[in-house]
């Protein structure tokens, strides 16, 4: 996917493009954007989460890397082994990125 500004985040916000886009501007834009889309008015932000939390599930994404992507804090206290990984996965994160991206150029 080739980015379209100049700035360092893929979803940099429209009028500040050295910040990237909030969670709140996504589910405003979607609000805004429902009815043209033809979702069904329980269409969310959250909804596309969940999809490409699906995604990454059926594609066997690890769990560790998906966890990461979506931003979860894993469970430390439950969990002993996450307790001492401290790894951010950067690469794998960005290898799962791609691949989705290269399921949506593909799809269009």
């Amino acid at each position: 996917i080739k980015k379209a500004s100049k700035s360092a985040y893929v979803f940099p916000l429209s009028r500040f493009p050295h910040k990237p886009i909030t969670s709140e501007e996504v589910a405003h834009r979607i609000n805004y954007a429902r009815a043209s889309l033809k979702q069904h008015s329980d269409f969310s932000s959250h909804s596309l989460r969940r999809s490409g939390a699906t995604w990454l599930a059926v594609s066997k994404c690890p769990y560790e890397v998906r966890e990461r992507l979506l931003g979860h804090k894993i469970d430390t206290e439950t969990d002993m082994a996450n307790r001492y990984d401290k790894n951010e996965y950067l690469e794998e994160r960005r290898e799962w990125v791609q691949r989705w991206c290269d399921g949506l150029e593909l799809s269009t």
